[in-house]
C-alpha cells in the first residue's frame, strides 16, 4: 500500500515492487518509519556483485562512497548505505565476507540521516540555518528591535523547527543563546545544533597545555549544560587561529572529546581565505563557516572556492549574507563610514539588480545569489522575530540564481574595499561577538 509522499513530487518505491522505468525524485520507507529521499538518475544499475537493482541513486551515500575507492581496488564489495538505520547503526554485513563500507562517523548527525538522504552538493540549493546570535545579544547594524524577550525567543525557535529548519547555529560567546535554545528544544527534536567553542580570550599566549585543556573542557561542559544535551552535533573553533595556537593544544583536546563520542563534527569559524586554506589542511575539519555575500570578491580571487569545491567531505555554511543587515535594508544612512565607500551607489546598484533579474527585493537577490553557489551547503541567517523568519522561509522557497545570473550580478557590483567585508574593521561598529 502506497504511503502519501512527504515531499511534493517524490514518488514512493519499495524493494519488493517490480522495477519501474522511472527516473526522478523517489522515497522509500523503512520498517521503523525512516525514509530515504533520493534522485534516481538511472533506470537500472548492476552493482559489483552482479546483482541488478532499481536504478542508480544520487544520494549522500553515493557522494561519500568515493572515499572508500582505495579500499575497493582489489575488487572487494562496496555495501551501499540506504536507510537511516544504516547510518545510525551501520549496515548488516552478514553474508558478505570481506565487504567494506566507508567510515561515516559524521553521517549520523547530518540532516541526511535524520530526515532522509538528500541529493549531492550542487544538486540542491543551500538550506536555511537559523542563526541564534540575536537570541542572546543585541546584534547587527540593522537590528532595530534589540534582543528578543524570552517568550519571543521561544516562539521563534519553535516556529523554525515546525517549519522544517533542521540546523541551528549558536556559540558559547552568544550571551544566553545556548540557554534559550536548550529551553526551547525538547529531547524529541531532531534539530542539529552547531555551536562554537569559547573564544578563550582569558588565555594569553604563554598559557600551559594543562590550562588550555581546562578552558576547553569548561567551554564544552558549559555548552552541554546550557543546551541540555549529552552530545554536540557540531563544534567549531570560534577563532580559526586556535587550530595552531598553544602548539595545537586546543585542537588536540577537541579531538580527544570527539574520540570519546561527545562531539560528532569538528570544524572552524573562518574569517579570511588564508584561514580557510589552513583549516582545510587539518585532518578532522569537516565543517567550516565563513562570511560571504554578493559583495565579497575575496574567496574567488584567493582560490578558496576552488579548494572547497574539491572537498565534498566538508560542510560549508556561510554567514553575513546580508552583511549585518546592510544589504537587505536598502538604507544608505546605516552604512559604516569607510573612506571611498559610496552607500548610495551600492544601494542603487542592488536595486538595479533586483529589477533586471525580476527578484522581489534586495534581500531576495542577496539570498538567491548565495544559495546559487554550488559549494554552499547552508546559509546562516540571524533573526530576532517570527516575522523575519517567515520572510526568510518564503525567500528560501524561491529559486536561487543560475550561474549566468550570478555572473551578471558580479559584473554589476562595484569592487569594494576589503575593510567593508569584515565588520570587525568598521570604524564605528556595534560591540558584538563575531
Amino acid at each position: 500500500m502506497s504511503t502519501e509522499s512527504p515531499l511534493p513530487g517524490y514518488r514512493e518505491t519499495r524493494l519488493i515492487d517490480p522495477f519501474e522505468v522511472f527516473i526522478g525524485p523517489i522515497f522509500e520507507s523503512g520498517a521503523k518509519g525512516e525514509r530515504r529521499f533520493a534522485l534516481r538518475i538511472d533506470e537500472r544499475h548492476v552493482n559489483r556483485r552482479g546483482s541488478l537493482h532499481g536504478g542508480m541513486l544520487m544520494t549522500f551515500a553515493d557522494a561519500t562512497l568515493g572515499a572508500a575507492a582505495a579500499d575497493l581496488a582489489d575488487g572487494g564489495v562496496a555495501v551501499t548505505l540506504n536507510m537511516q538505520s544504516h547510518f545510525l547503526a551501520g549496515p548488516d554485513l552478514t553474508g558478505f565476507p570481506g565487504a567494506v563500507t566507508p567510515n561515516l562517523p559524521y553521517a549520523a548527525s547530518l540532516p541526511a540521516s535524520q530526515w532522509g538522504i538528500v541529493p549531492m552538493r550542487g544538486q540542491r540549493p543551500a538550506e536555511l540555518v537559523l542563526g541564534s546570535v540575536q537570541l542572546g545579544l543585541a546584534y547587527g547594524a540593522a537590528n532595530r528591535t534589540g534582543k528578543p524577550s524570552h517568550d519571543a525567543a521561544m516562539a521563534l525557535v519553535r516556529r523554525a523547527v515546525d517549519a522544517g529548519i533542521t540546523t541551528i547555529d549558536t556559540a558559547r560567546a552568544y550571551g544566553d543563546s545556548e540557554q534559550r535554545l536548550g529551553a526551547a528544544l525538547s529531547a524529541a527534536d531532531r534539530t542539529r545544533i552547531v555551536t562554537k567553542l569559547s573564544p578563550l580570550s582569558e588565555l594569553d599566549e604563554t598559557a600551559s597545555s594543562a590550562t588550555v585543556e581546562r578552558a576547553v573542557d569548561a567551554s564544552i561542559e558549559a555548552s552541554l549544560a546550557a543546551l541540555r544535551r549529552t552530545h554536540l552535533d557540531g563544534l567549531l573553533l570560534h577563532r580559526a587561529r586556535h587550530l595552531t595556537g598553544w602548539n595545537g593544544a586546543v585542537w588536540k583536546r577537541l579531538r580527544e572529546w570527539q574520540a570519546r563520542g561527545v562531539i560528532t563534527a569538528l570544524g572552524a569559524s573562518i574569517q579570511t581565505p588564508a584561514e580557510l586554506h589552513t583549516a582545510l589542511g587539518f585532518s578532522g575539519v569537516v565543517h567550516v563557516q565563513l562570511p560571504f555575500n554578493l559583495l565579497d570578491w575575496r574567496w574567488r580571487e584567493a582560490g578558496a572556492i576552488a579548494a572547497l569545491e574539491g572537498r565534498g567531505d566538508v560542510t560549508v555554511h556561510v554567514r553575513s549574507v546580508f552583511l549585518q543587515g546592510l544589504l537587505a535594508a536598502n538604507d544608505p544612512q546605516i552604512w559604516p563610514a569607510i573612506p571611498g565607500l559610496d552607500p548610495h551607489r551600492l544601494t542603487a546598484t542592488l536595486r538595479d539588480g533586483v529589477a533586471s533579474l525580476g527578484r522581489e527585493s534586495c534581500a531576495d537577490l542577496c539570498l538567491a545569489y548565495v544559495r546559487g553557489q554550488p559549494w554552499v551547503d547552508g546559509v546562516v541567517i540571524g533573526m530576532e522575530t517570527v516575522r523575519q523568519l517567515e520572510t526568510n522561509l518564503r525567500l528560501c522557497a524561491c529559486a536561487p540564481l543560475t550561474a549566468v545570473e550570478c555572473a551578471r550580478i558580479e559584473a554589476m557590483i562595484p569592487r569594494v574595499r576589503e575593510m567593508l567585508l569584515n565588520p570587525a574593521l568598521w570604524p564605528a561598529r556595534l560591540e558584538a561577538a563575531q
